[in-house]
C-alpha cells in the first residue's frame, strides 16, 4: 500500500516566501523547481487544482 503524502507549510502565502516540507515522497522521484513553479504559476493566476 502506498504511503500517504503529508505536507507542512509555514510562512505567509502572500509574503516573500513560503516553506514546505513534503513527507512520503518515493525515493528517486524526479522533481525539479521548474515542475513546482508551473503549478505555483497556475495558483497565482487563480486557477483551481
Amino acid at each position: 500500500m502506498p504511503e500517504k503524502l503529508r505536507y507542512l507549510t509555514s510562512g505567509e502565502s502572500h509574503g516573500q516566501s513560503l516553506s514546505c516540507i513534503i513527507e512520503g515522497v518515493p525515493a528517486n522521484l524526479s522533481l525539479s523547481a521548474e515542475d513546482i513553479n508551473k503549478d505555483l504559476a497556475r495558483r497565482t493566476a487563480g486557477e483551481a487544482g
